[in-house]
């Protein structure tokens, strides 16, 4: 269990700290995995931007507010 490339579970899980008062709650924990590309469109959700056409990846900003059904 080197790093990243040898697949275990504890390797590639890695910790996303968050804080964004009024959005997300003090103590909120995700259990769902989510991927590098699902940063951008999660950051521009939670600025209340529009989704930017042709991006990779899926926003976790529901994660975020305990919203899991869809993901």
């Amino acid at each position: 269990m080197i790093d990243k490339r040898t697949m275990h579970e504890e390797s590639i899980r890695i910790p996303l700290p968050a804080r964004l008062p009024g959005s997300i709650r003090p103590g909120t924990v995700v259990d769902q995995m989510v991927l590098g590309t699902d940063l951008a469109p999660a950051i521009i959700e939670l600025c209340g931007a529009s989704p930017l056409p042709g991006t990779h990846g899926k926003s976790f900003a529901p994660l975020l507010s305990g919203r899991s059904d869809a993901w």
